[in-house]
């Protein structure tokens, strides 16, 4: 009776917070003064952490042409995410990917029921295995692909892009610890190795992709970036077959910004977190790619 009456409540609040984000996104949303010249006027967060669902939103109304379709990499339980935005109020379809079984069955608990055609699936998400994972299970040149997963981010990108996947909109998460001139990312082979060499506390700044990388990769495959969230956190490139080149031209994006949640979470100003993370690294007789 107990488990039942706990469920029971787990439920009820789950089912609020949902109905708590549509309605804080719609209001948000509306109380915009939105500047289409202006991405940081763009943000807004329904589900999203740091305004992602505002800048997709906006970014959706401005496609050539949609296919309505999205893949996210990363995507936890659905209650904080940059897809659930999108499946529930544009009613798109695709799928979802979390290799945590737990989070991938709250993900089809909870957001299955507001928006059945997305998909959720329980897998590690790696270079080697991201184009065997993706299939025919969409078209290649869906509207969003989200992708975040706290490690080799760069390549599963990379093998995406090579493969002839082109989403409209990309949405990537750079790591500011690398700061705005460096060209690196921690490749899928040295990943774990570097993380197994420092202490929990400083774990979390070795992951993921420098911000200058990722402006390298997407520009060779004929993407502009629009965005960098004000969180410091997501980059936004768009493909420039799918938008005009009167919108791409008179666009003032904003760019680098330090992670506000490392300034936070760590107590390291960004100048001591580029410091330490090169200290690690060069310990671990570590040479920067693309250096």
């Amino acid at each position: 009776m107990l488990k039942y009456i706990h469920n029971k409540l787990t439920a009820t609040r789950d089912q609020t917070k949902i109905s708590n984000s549509l309605v804080k996104g719609l209001v948000a949303s509306s109380s915009r003064r939105l500047l289409r010249n202006d991405p940081i006027s763009w943000e807004f967060s329904g589900f999203s952490q740091n305004g992602e669902d505002g800048v997709i939103d906006f970014l959706l109304s401005e496609i050539t042409y949609k296919t309505k379709c999205l893949i996210e990499f990363g995507c936890g339980d659905g209650l904080e995410n940059n897809s659930t935005w999108v499946a529930i109020v544009h009613k798109f379809h695709g799928f979802v990917v979390d290799e945590k079984e737990h989070l991938i069955r709250r993900h089809r608990l909870l957001i299955g029921p507001y928006s059945r055609a997305l998909r959720s699936i329980e897998s590690r998400v790696t270079p080697e295995n991201v184009i065997s994972l993706v299939g025919e299970l969409v078209p290649k040149d869906i509207d969003l692909l989200s992708l975040d997963i706290d490690s080799y981010d760069f390549e599963v990108m990379h093998e995406l892009l090579c493969a002839g996947f082109r989403p409209a909109i990309a949405v990537v998460e750079y790591n500011s610890a690398f700061g705005d001139v460096a060209d690196v990312f921690i490749p899928f082979n040295d990943y774990e190795r570097l993380r197994s060499s420092c202490n929990n506390e400083v774990k979390n700044l070795i992951y993921g992709v420098s911000y200058q990388s990722w402006i390298k990769l997407f520009e060779s495959y004929d993407y502009q970036l629009v965005h960098a969230d004000s969180s410091g956190v997501n980059m936004f490139f768009v493909s420039r077959r799918r938008f005009t080149e009167d919108f791409l031209n008179d666009l003032h994006p904003a760019t680098f910004q330090k992670n506000v949640h490392q300034l936070q979470g760590l107590g390291l100003s960004h100048l001591e977190q580029k410091e330490l993370l090169s200290d690690i690294l060069a310990r671990s007789n570590y040479k920067f790619q693309g250096e």
